[in-house]
């Protein structure tokens, strides 16, 4: 059962930084935490590719949480924001080493930290890249998670990627795997992604992943997402368990920054499910 509703919305989170190891060498995770009650839900914000932890739709589940006395976390990947690069020594490439491998090390070094001090309810809430790692996450550690509120979700992520790749220049593809490397021309810069994005990506199929899922999801999708195609989320309903539902608007984009409210309740409902 969920604590007593606890306003502590005048405290104010925390800025945390994790170490990590993975096979490419050790790193950093960088974070923004608030604690409530060690038994508390918590919402734990999943941001997407090229994004960053402290967006808008983690700022409006933040206050959310403060107000009602729960939780929250929400880290940058490495490679995004804060966090330090996917290979260590790479600077100039610091998405050189994304994968689905280097997304499931991120999440689960994340997950061995809130078990040092968070023993209620876990809502994972992700967007795009986000709801792909996310959605791992549950389907890896069922016991761990409530529940999921997955915003325009990146189902096949590394498919995504290189169907972007191959419809800007024809060849690309082709020449991406050839190399190893490619440069991509992201919404706010220029990043090199290995192939093994894709490679990776061709183990982890889509349909893997939503047969895996046993916990409540919720889904939110617009028709004009202009990124990922919410035909992409029909299709994973079909293969969730009982306990999903989709919700498709007509507008709002692959940001959905208007339905900040919605996603949010969504939340709070899955985080108060006995």
């Amino acid at each position: 059962m969920a604590s007593p509703f606890i306003d502590l919305s005048r405290q104010q989170a925390t800025t945390v930084r994790l170490g990590i190891q993975s096979d490419e060498g050790n790193g950093i995770l960088a974070g923004t935490e608030f604690r409530g009650p060690a038994d508390a839900p918590l919402f734990w914000f999943v941001h997407g590719f090229q994004s960053e932890r402290m967006g808008n739709k983690a700022v409006s589940l933040l206050e959310e949480a403060k107000r009602r006395g729960w939780s929250f976390i929400s880290f940058d990947f490495r490679g995004h924001g804060e966090s330090s690069t996917t290979l260590p020594g790479c600077p100039e490439h610091p998405l050189a080493g994304l994968c689905h491998s280097s997304l499931i090390s991120d999440m689960n070094a994340i997950a061995g930290h809130l078990d040092t001090w968070h023993t209620g309810p876990r809502v994972l809430i992700g967007s795009s890249m986000g709801g792909y790692a996310s959605a791992w996450h549950a389907a890896l550690h069922p016991k761990k998670v409530q529940g999921l509120v997955l915003v325009a979700p990146a189902w096949r992520f590394g498919n995504t990627i290189l169907g972007r790749v191959e419809k800007s220049a024809p060849g690309a593809g082709k020449k991406w795997k050839e190399t190893g490397w490619h440069d991509y021309l992201g919404g706010t810069s220029t990043t090199r992604l290995p192939w093994r994005l894709v490679e990776e990506a061709a183990a982890h199929p889509h349909t893997m992943l939503a047969r895996r899922l046993g916990c409540p999801v919720r889904v939110l999708h617009a028709m004009d997402d202009e990124v990922i195609d919410y035909l992409e989320s029909v299709e994973a309903l079909k293969l969730l368990s009982a306990n999903a539902e989709l919700l498709i608007t007509k507008t709002g984009g692959h940001r959905l920054i208007g339905y900040l409210d919605k996603v949010a309740r969504m939340a709070v409902d899955l985080a108060s499910t006995d």
